[in-house]
């Protein structure tokens, strides 16, 4: 039986040894028949940048290949759990730390953002971390471009999507945005890291909870 590392909607992640090799990779399985037509979109963008992109810090496709029923999605083996979770663990980053991560993830984004790709999904969650017996030495690994987009640098985008507390402003306004929402993304994300909370709460974040929940879903 494989070894299940994580379960979504309509996938699950499981840890696939080769049997050549014997090494191991993360294998996502999606059931594609229980997909709407959009969720299809966002599956094929997802797999269109994954092909498309070449980096030490954004997670690796190895193969894709699919049955009448379902698409398997292998990748590279990243072990460390996510960035989340160790936060969590440690309350908040050292500010060398912090640092260190925030660079990582802007040299990240300046890459998806040169091949024409708005990640619009960047939270702690969605960056996993390299295994390391020290939890304070730990390499970061983006993956996740379920709500990826092809756009060029001022182009706009209309569909709101993300994760409430770390959306840009311009994306609930529902008059378009563009590529710079990730830099939000990444700066909520390093108060995040510093502080140990999120940098907006009350009344204004519920709304936008609301909003994105019930209202454009």
């Amino acid at each position: 039986k494989l070894e299940e590392l994580g379960v979504g909607r309509f996938s699950s992640v499981v840890c696939a040894q080769h049997k050549a090799t014997k090494k191991k990779y993360a294998m996502k399985i999606i059931e594609k028949l229980n997909l709407d037509e959009k969720e299809q979109e966002a599956l094929h963008a997802e797999i269109a940048v994954l092909r498309l992109v070449n980096h030490p810090n954004i997670l690796n496709l190895k193969h894709v290949f699919e049955t009448r029923r379902q698409i398997f999605i292998i990748t590279n083996m990243v072990s460390g759990g996510d960035l989340f979770e160790r936060l969590d663990k440690l309350k908040k980053f050292s500010q060398s730390k912090a640092r260190d991560i925030f660079r990582k993830l802007l040299h990240v984004v300046e890459y998806l953002h040169s091949r024409g790709v708005v990640h619009r999904d960047l939270k702690p969650e969605n960056i996993l971390c390299s295994s390391s017996a020290d939890e304070d030495h730990f390499d970061i690994i983006l993956g996740d471009f379920g709500l990826a987009h092809f756009a060029g640098p001022h182009q706009k985008i209309m569909m709101a999507c993300g994760t409430p507390a770390y959306v840009a402003p311009e994306v609930w306004e529902m008059k378009g945005y563009d590529s710079q929402v990730d830099l939000w993304s990444a700066g909520v994300m390093l108060y995040l890291f510093l502080c140990g909370r999120l940098p907006f709460s009350g009344k204004v974040y519920y709304i936008s909870m609301y909003f994105y929940y019930f209202i454009l879903d």
